[in-house]
């Protein structure tokens, strides 16, 4: 998870814990929320004080994850 959040393109190792507390907590879950075809929707509503530009950067790291 850590080395997810630090290969984005602009890094976020802070949202470890919050991703951690909102049930994202290993590889396997970040892997389901990557192939979710409303991940961008389900990041909004889960995650709403983490700025707009931050969320787009993990939605794009996690379109190249499911992609992988």
């Amino acid at each position: 998870m850590l080395s997810f959040l630090l290969s984005l393109a602009l890094p976020l190792p802070d949202l470890l814990p919050v991703l951690c507390t909102r049930g994202v907590q290993d590889g396997m879950s970040l892997l389901a929320l990557a192939r979710l075809s409303d991940k961008s929707d389900w990041l909004l509503r889960v995650l709403p004080d983490v700025p707009l530009l931050h969320q787009k950067f993990l939605v794009d790291g996690l379109d190249q994850l499911a992609q992988a």
